[in-house]
């Protein structure tokens, strides 16, 4: 609310010629000075502003401002005014940290940039030690999720606010989270696609890549309780994204200084659901932890394989587990861990009446009917990443992250009633060892009357270890493919490959001005075990936007494409001729 007032007294026209001479004043600091010849801005005459806020977002006057250079030494000092407001004047080109301070808040620290702006503008949020009361509710009109990125990229985004806005809210399985974005489908296996293509998702995790084939199996690795924003990006990707491109699901996770304190939820209904859930997070000092886990009973596990509200044989349990730490080794360079654990245990769904096609010895199908076959999908996942940011130099941002990763995919089959019905019992075990380490540089430069230059160079090495332990029971058949045998035979597949996956990309992110922006690079790919080849990929990628609101953008793009790293063998083929369980390779 403004309030404006107007007086009236004796001295009206000694107050009107101060306030003709003030305004010519400011009407020649602004117009004239300016064209004397001399720079509106000294060589060192850049500036630091901004305003400190509590969570609710009101100005906190009295806080108390450091700024400190790369190497720690204290520049200047400031204190913030009632409004919340502060400034440090005069302050050379680099790259600082701004320590506010404040009793009965916890310290905050942010980092900025001093470029070539006369004003470096930023707001400062500083954590309240006790709880925070606001009196005035009101209702906020949500910016639209649909955008484009500053590469030009369609990029759709749902916040923690989004999703608690769904009818599940944080208990939406994350699959389902998925499907409110443009181009985005599910198979009955509960599988994502995205334009049509299958398990062609890149995932990523507080802007660190995860390996490439922890999503191969039907259970879900993530929930939506630690997820603070969410990104659909996809169009012609930066060349920072690799291997898998019809999309990528960028995931900011939170963290223990914005989401303090703890809570235990219980969500359940139909199908048997039961999801009790607990989060808790802290922040001490330079370190900061968030936690998260839950569990999940229900009686539908997949898709339902026969009508009717209640499927058979369709339990699944499911647990979770989210870690995320970080430590400020100093105010430019962070060191992250973040953890995940899931474990899924599945019944696979019956059918009933189906009729028996295969003659088993010792076994009279009238006492097995398919309602009671029963098959489980196992599927356990544990990952941990170690991540170290920061800020050297001139203007250097770095990140280095080392993921380890180990995934099982466990079926076990019904050795009677899949013999029985489907002519063959598969066991599988198949488990994937990963672990990759990305690193990713950037800089920001500016040249005269060129725009700015984003260049940004990284490289990828992963190395995937692949295990397949793979027993099947089949009948024998002769070559019209008719059983000839009620005794089943044993064939045993295993496999054991090391694969190396690598790239290297440079890229410039050029602001030409601030309507036109060009993105180019190049990267190089390559890929050695189960196949070796490598590519190099060129991009490229224009964005104009005549307005705030409207904004054309076009790309071209080449693409390395992976291969699946438990791609069957053509051996597997020749060993199961001759049986029920026998398939056709295919072709062109």
């Amino acid at each position: 609310m403004m309030s404006i007032t107007c007086s009236k007294n004796s001295s009206t026209g000694r107050q009107a010629g101060k306030l003709l001479i003030l305004a010519f004043a400011l009407w020649a600091a602004i117009f004239i000075f300016p064209c004397s010849g001399r720079s509106a801005v000294s060589s060192s005459g850049y500036r630091i502003a901004g305003v400190v806020k509590d969570a609710l977002a009101r100005p906190i006057g009295n806080a108390q401002l450091v700024l400190q250079s790369a190497d720690g030494h204290a520049v200047a000092r400031a204190q913030s005014g009632r409004n919340g407001a502060f400034e440090f004047p005069d302050v050379p080109r680099g790259t600082y940290a701004v320590v506010a301070n404040k009793s009965g808040f916890m310290t905050a620290v942010t980092i900025v940039t001093v470029k070539s702006q006369a004003v470096a503008n930023l707001d400062i949020a500083l954590q309240s030690t006790s709880a925070l009361s606001l009196k005035v509710v009101t209702t906020k009109i949500n910016r639209q999720p649909n955008g484009v990125s500053q590469t030009g990229n369609s990029q759709y985004t749902l916040s923690d606010h989004d999703i608690a806005a769904l009818s599940q809210g944080v208990n939406t399985p994350i699959n389902e989270v998925l499907l409110q974005m443009p181009g985005v489908t599910q198979d009955a296996q509960g599988q994502v696609h995205v334009d049509g293509e299958h398990e062609d998702l890149q995932w990523r995790v507080n802007g660190v890549m995860m390996p490439l084939d922890s999503f191969s199996g039907f259970g879900q690795i993530f929930n939506s309780f630690f997820i603070r924003r969410l990104s659909l990006i996809d169009g012609v990707l930066p060349m920072s994204y690799g291997y898998r491109d019809a999309g990528v699901l960028d995931m900011v996770t939170k963290d223990g200084c914005s989401n303090p304190g703890g809570s235990v939820g219980f969500y359940g209904g139909q199908r048997e659901w039961m999801q009790p859930s607990v989060e808790y997070g802290g922040c001490e000092g330079a370190f900061s932890y968030y936690v998260t886990g839950t569990y999940l009973h229900s009686n539908l596990a997949l898709s339902s394989a026969s009508p009717g509200m209640t499927p058979i044989h369709n339990i699944t349990n499911q647990g979770e587990g989210f870690g995320y730490f970080t430590y400020q080794v100093s105010p430019l360079t962070k060191l992250s861990l973040i953890t995940g654990v899931s474990v899924n245990d599945s019944q696979i769904p019956d059918s009933a009446g189906l009729p028996p096609f295969f003659q088993l010895a010792g076994v009279n199908p009238v006492n097995y009917p398919s309602t009671i076959i029963n098959e489980s999908l196992d599927q356990d996942y544990y990952f941990g990443i170690l991540a170290l940011t920061g800020v050297v130099g001139p203007g250097i941002a770095y990140q280095v992250a080392y993921t380890g990763a180990y995934s099982t995919i466990n079926f076990n089959p019904d050795p009677i009633g899949d013999l029985i019905y489907q002519g063959s019992a598969s066991t599988v075990f198949h488990s994937e060892f990963d672990h990759t380490l990305q690193t990713d540089l950037s800089k920001r430069i500016e040249l005269p009357k060129l725009g700015a230059h984003d260049l940004g160079t990284g490289f990828y090495l992963g190395e995937y270890g692949v295990e397949l332990d793979d027993s099947t029971l089949a009948f024998p058949t002769n070559s019209a493919g008719t059983q000839i045998s009620d005794v089943p035979v044993t064939i045993v597949q295993n496999a054991n490959n090391i694969n190396m996956l690598y790239g290297v990309y440079v890229q410039d992110i050029w602001r030409i001005n601030e309507r036109f922006t060009i993105t180019a690079g190049l990267r190089w790919d390559g890929v050695s075990g189960i196949i070796d080849n490598n590519m190099v990929s060129p991009r490229i990628n224009l964005l104009y936007k005549p307005s705030r609101d409207t904004a054309f953008h076009a790309g071209f793009a080449r693409y390395f494409r992976t291969p699946d790293f438990e791609t069957v063998s053509p051996k597997s083929f020749t060993a199961f001729q001759n049986t029920t369980a026998a398939v056709s390779q295919g072709g062109l």
